[in-house]
């Protein structure tokens, strides 16, 4: 029987400084590129804070750079603690604006839309964001020690990583560096979760981000609802408790007053409306996504909360240049006006009965196609849940409502 024996594994976050890269900008206010490097990569300049950088003889005066910089609370941005205090008595080189926040995807799309400069995150949410596509970002600094401590409640057992086996350990950081560093010197050491030792995580149960308030419903979502209609403006972050994410990462921008998905580049990342199940609806927003090979939209009629379009639905996806393109053909509309923001408004119908029920594509200004469920349809869902997706791109979502319709396409009231 294996013995059980409580560790605590703590971990200082290895955290990465990043750096945006593409342009600086000058006392002008103009911007330049920043030097390449044979890679194409952006290069960054030596700091040279507290000396005289001299360049052919010439003494350069050097001012300093308005930058703007994205940390995250507690030890992750602990590094910048003395930056903070200097900046404040205006004891630096450079004039920084710090913003804080505990939810590195805010700094992620920051980094992604030019808001921030330079950005400290965790190692591993910055390798991921270095692999992302449209995205230049570059490592400056590794700014903590990436101490690891097993601790452990008994005296003098453990001696060795092999010493682990048929214990139970205790851990922090799930999905972050404390976990990847220890699972990789387990295996390396040659033991097996569930068979050499029993893993647990400690706070499995708090949410410390986005707390997720309930998943979507099985239920009829006008009904739960109360009402015939739902509608998101997204002028409150509070409204992310209306939906769940399943995949990728999603936040209010209540400044802007919409809805972000940071698309990765497969086509699995989505959040899906908590009210329930759809059958009849009008469903209408804005949207705008840019980006090479961009792509952003909505899902409907899915089987389960959590699918993607491969496990059913129906996409409907813009590529921008305002069309709309239904997946499963490759087909749709095209031509829609956008607004001065670069929004192109959809509105979506699904209704009918049950051997005669359609989905119609609506752009404006005539710019309308119409598909008959189970005939034009490469599926046959009459109902599910609905969601919206993003793809190899930063997807913006505006003015958000989904109305109750009967079977003949009236409104039910």
């Amino acid at each position: 029987m294996k013995r059980t024996l409580a560790f605590l594994m703590t971990a200082l976050f290895l955290t990465m400084l990043l750096i945006g890269c593409g342009t600086t900008t000058t006392e002008a206010g103009k911007t330049t590129p920043l030097p390449t490097s044979p890679s194409g990569k952006s290069t960054v300049p030596t700091d040279t804070a507290g000396t005289t950088p001299e360049t052919q003889g010439e003494t350069v005066d050097f001012k300093g750079e308005d930058v703007r910089l994205a940390l995250l609370t507690g030890s992750t941005g602990l590094g910048a603690s003395k930056l903070i205090s200097d900046s404040k008595k205006n004891e630096t080189v450079n004039r920084y604006t710090i913003d804080l926040t505990g939810d590195p995807t805010e700094v992620i799309a920051g980094l992604k839309t030019g808001k921030y400069d330079l950005a400290a995150l965790p190692v591993n949410v910055a390798a991921k964001l270095y692999n992302m596509p449209d995205v230049e970002v570059q490592v400056v600094a590794l700014n903590t020690l990436g101490v690891l401590y097993v601790l452990e409640n008994e005296t003098e057992t453990v001696q060795s990583v092999a010493d682990l086996k048929e214990k139970t350990i205790y851990t922090t950081g799930e999905g972050a560096t404390p976990q990847y560093i220890l699972e990789y010197l387990l295996k390396e050491n040659g033991l097996k979760a569930g068979e050499d030792y029993t893993k647990n995580t400690l706070y499995a149960e708090r949410a410390i981000e986005s707390p997720v308030i309930k998943t979507p419903a099985k239920t009829d979502a006008f009904e739960n609802a109360g009402k015939h209609e739902l509608s998101w403006d997204f002028s409150d972050k509070k409204q992310m408790e209306d939906f769940t994410v399943y995949e990728g990462a999603w936040y209010v921008d209540p400044e802007n007053r919409r809805l972000v998905g940071l698309g990765t580049g497969d086509w699995t990342t989505g959040l899906t409306i908590n009210a329930g199940i759809f059958d009849n609806y009008e469903l209408t927003y804005k949207i705008y996504s840019h980006g090479s090979g961009s792509w952003a939209g909505s899902l409907l009629n899915k089987n389960a909360w959590k699918d993607n379009h491969d496990d059913g639905g129906y996409l409907f996806y813009t590529n921008g240049g305002g069309n709309m393109v239904y997946f499963a053909q490759g087909g749709g509309v095209s031509g829609a006006q956008l607004d001065e923001d670069g929004y192109m408004t959809v509105k979506i119908r699904v209704y009918g009965t049950d051997d005669n029920k359609r989905i119609t594509v609506d752009l404006g200004g005539g710019k309308k196609a119409t598909y008959v469920i189970g005939k034009d349809t490469a599926t046959d869902m009459r109902s599910g849940f609905v969601s919206f997706v993003a793809g190899n791109c930063v997807a913006y979502f505006r003015d958000i409502s989904i109305r109750e319709l009967n079977a003949d396409g009236g409104y039910a009231e």
